[in-house]
């Protein structure tokens, strides 16, 4: 009867080992081809290569990585966040890509972006679009707003330009008073 319990404790620990060595593999496989870091530098590093905006202080690098692994078109993604309190207060994302956004693509990207954090779902959602020029150059910037599954009003904006020899979506997601009607004037005109 020892024995029997000897095995099974033997092949518990090699269970062990081998999910913890597929998971080592899986995040060095993520490192290693699609670059993802959490490191403050490397991801302001990177937010400046995209669009070299000056980034809000609020906002603190989350996490960046390539959405694409071909070395010739990375398609850096990279997210910072304001927190208060508890939780997640607003989002701000930087993604380049070499061909244009479609509003739809754009809108899944940045849903497959959140990497761990569940979208937000808005009920009762208004939608507002309205012209921005910067650099000589017509932008359309969308607001959503309304009521993420909590019943808290949320706000996103996004914004899509070209830069330099690729395309930008700029987004960002939060409470109202987080997330200013104003926010991607105020960090474009810093470019």
């Amino acid at each position: 009867m020892a024995s029997n319990g000897k095995r099974f404790a033997v092949g518990c620990g090699a269970i062990l080992l081998l999910m913890i060595f597929a998971g080592w593999a899986g995040c060095a496989w993520m490192k290693s081809h699609l670059g993802l870091t959490w490191s403050e530098d490397e991801i302001r590093a990177r937010a400046a290569e995209v669009l070299p905006i000056a980034i809000p202080e609020q906002y603190d690098p989350l996490f960046s990585l390539y959405t694409n692994d071909d070395e010739l078109q990375r398609d850096p993604l990279v997210m910072f966040h304001h927190e208060q309190g508890r939780g997640v207060e607003s989002l701000l994302l930087l993604h380049e890509q070499k061909n244009a956004f479609s509003n739809a693509e754009a809108f899944n990207r940045i849903n497959n972006a959140r990497n761990g954090l569940r979208p937000s779902v808005l009920s009762e959602a208004s939608r507002e679009e309205w012209p921005l020029t910067i650099q000589g150059q017509e932008l359309m910037v969308i607001m959503e707003q309304g009521l993420n599954e909590e019943e808290a009003l949320l706000r996103r904006l996004s914004v899509v330009l070209a830069w330099e020899d690729h395309h930008v979506l700029l987004f960002a997601e939060g409470p109202p008073q987080a997330v200013p009607r104003d926010l991607m004037s105020t960090l474009l005109h810093t470019l």
